[in-house]
Formats: C-alpha cells, structure tokens, sequence
C-alpha cells in the first residue's frame, strides 16, 4: 500500500516539472508575439523599494522627474524641461551607458535648478508608488537616509513605463529597488576623519579631431551634496582638468556652465573622477540621430591611443537597451512553484508518517 502510495507522488512530482517547464516555454514563446506598440491610454505606476540587505529604509524622500515621452513606436522624446540637454535616449547598448545619462541628467537638473514632477516618502516598508503617470522615462532620486544609527545613500534610477518583461511584453505597473550603500555617521569620541580624498574633474571631446570647433576654455559648476560651491575653468593649458580634495564621503557633480555651440554633453563617473564628455554634432547628421549613443565613461582611457589629453575615441556600439533597476522575474511563475513545492512537501510528509504507522 505504501509503495502504492509512493509511486502516486512521484506522478504528481513528475506532472508538476512538466507544468513548470511548459509554464517556461510559454514565456519564451510569448516573447515572440510581444512587440504589441504602446497604448496611450493605459496608466501607469511606478513602485520604488527602498531597502538594504533586505531590510526596509522608511522616510526616504523620493523625487521623480519625467525626463522623455513615449511614442507608439516604444521611442523615447525629450520633454521640453530636458531638450536643451540634447541627450540622445534611442540605441542604447548597455547598463553602462544609462548610468552615463543618469549621472548626466543628475547634473543638468541641479545646473538648471529644475523641480520635482513628484515627490513622495517611502512608507514603513521603504515603499514609495506613483500612479497614473503618463507614459515615458523617469528618473527617480532617493539620496540620503538616517535610520537606525545608520546613513543610507540610495543611486538615482531611470525608469521606463512601460517596460519591458522578461517574456517581452509591455509592463504598465513596473518595480524598481534601487541600489543602496551604507555607512556609519561619526561618533563625538570618533577620531578626525582621515587626509581629504582627492576629486578630479576630467573634460573629453569628441568627434572634433580638427579643435576647430572647441572654445578656448569651459566653466564648470561643482556641487557639494546638491550645492553649488566652486566655479572652476579647464582649458589646453591645464590639460582640460581639475583636481579639488574634499571630506570622504561627500558626493560631488560636476555641470557645464555654457555647453559650447554644436555640442552635447554627458556626465560620467569612475571613482573619483568626474568624466564631462563634449560630443560634436555632425553637421551632415545621419537619417535618424536619436540612434548615436552616447558616451560610456566605462570605455574611456586617461590618454586614448593616438589622441591628445583631453581627446575621446569615438564608440561604436549599436543597439537597444531598456533601462532595469530591479528584479523583473515573472512574480506568478515562482508562486506557482513554491504552491507546488509546499504541496509535495506535505504528501511527502504524509506518506512518511502512514509508513512509520505501518510498520
């Protein structure tokens, strides 16, 4: 009887491996079909999870610009707060490049003094939703948070809604966990901090291996956890940087004063090198320049092969990249699991102590 019973639960085990590999290519299929185009009167929402290491940051205070439109054609346009940026969001390649526009649009928006579309606090789960949004790229700034004896500094994220899911369909509700750092605020018996750490800022161009087209210098604006403290000009007679020693633990952007004519900028970072990036705009521009990329901060040299301080090769990557701050697995495909898990449990259980009666 016993045995009976047994080869009973390994039917069902092997019924539900078929179900949850049949539920897996489904989603695989389906991302064959997703290229449905994107339906204005959907609404959207935004959910941001604040938390570190699995524990909940309340009292965050969340800031959430709208930085482009969406078109049908799932094609990102600057709104007219950010078109003087000039950044270019269709064809982007990788993780690394939205950071680059991320860092670049952290910077425009203190340089410009521009408000919050939104702002909200995260609730006692470290929860903060927007809702009824209307369709396009967001960028959402969560900063520093005190909590528990503990400082958390909380990455801004670039928001798309709708997404993209795993199985390629448009998602109209999207999660985000931002990234988070933690750190100890100093103690009264706590020795003085350490020498100051050593910031530079590094301007690259390119596209103009001729400089005709390059002022003689640029002011850049440097900002002190979001306030402006110092004015500094870069030209070929400093090699196009500068170096500034501030308190660790400060967070520094840099914001070109006066982007020079025919020319976008972006912003990257790489430790403590603050990287502004001056781009030529082509004046025979290809047919559709939203698909030039813009400049990643990860695939710079101090000096390029074959250029001069202060030159950037050129990149070129192609593609498109959707940009993802969290986890975006299928939520209904693990709950289904762990129901058919918790269930084999049970009749396992149950069969196991039948036996021992038995017996």
């Amino acid at each position: 009887m016993a045995e009976r019973r047994m080869a009973i639960i390994r039917c069902l085990l092997c019924l539900c491996l078929c179900f949850c590999m049949l539920t897996g290519q489904g989603l695989a299929a389906s991302k064959v079909w997703a290229a449905e185009s994107v339906s204005p009167q959907n609404p959207c929402t935004i959910t941001l999870i604040y938390a570190h290491d699995g524990a909940a940051v309340s009292g965050a205070s969340v800031k959430l610009y709208r930085i482009a439109d969406m078109t049908a054609g799932y094609r990102y346009v600057l709104t007219s707060v950010f078109s003087a940026s000039g950044l270019q969001l269709n064809g982007i390649a990788s993780a690394g490049e939205w950071d680059v526009i991320s860092s670049t649009l952290e910077s425009y928006i203190l340089s410009k003094g521009i408000s919050a579309d939104y702002t909200a606090f995260a609730d006692q789960n470290g929860v903060v939703s927007f809702q009824n949004l209307t369709q396009g790229l967001y960028l959402a700034q969560g900063g520093r948070t005190a909590q528990g004896g503990l400082i958390y500094t909380f990455e801004s994220a670039l928001i798309s809604v709708p997404g993209r899911g795993d199985d390629g369909g448009l998602q109209y509700q999207v999660t985000a966990v931002p990234k988070s750092q933690v750190s100890l605020p100093p103690g009264p018996d706590d020795p003085p901090p350490e020498e100051e750490v050593e910031y530079k800022i590094l301007k690259l161009w390119k596209g103009d291996a001729e400089k005709n087209e390059r002022p003689a210098s640029i002011e850049v604006e440097l900002f002190c956890d979001g306030e402006l403290c110092e004015t500094v000009v870069v030209s070929e007679k400093n090699q196009w940087s500068f170096t500034l020693k501030a308190k660790e633990g400060s967070i520094w952007t840099a914001a070109e004063r006066n982007i020079p004519e025919g020319y976008t900028v972006t912003v990257g970072e790489r430790e403590n090198t603050i990287i502004l990036t001056n781009t030529l705009i082509p004046k025979d521009p290809i047919e559709d320049p939203s698909d030039e990329n813009p400049e990643n901060p990860d695939d710079i040299t101090d000096v390029p092969s074959g250029d001069t301080p202060g030159d950037s090769a050129d990149s070129t990557d192609e593609g498109t990249f959707d940009p993802k701050t969290g986890d975006t697995s299928n939520v209904l495909l693990y709950i289904i699991m762990m129901y058919v898990s918790g269930s084999i449990l049970i009749l396992l259980g149950i069969a196991g102590k039948r036996k021992k009666y038995e017996d």
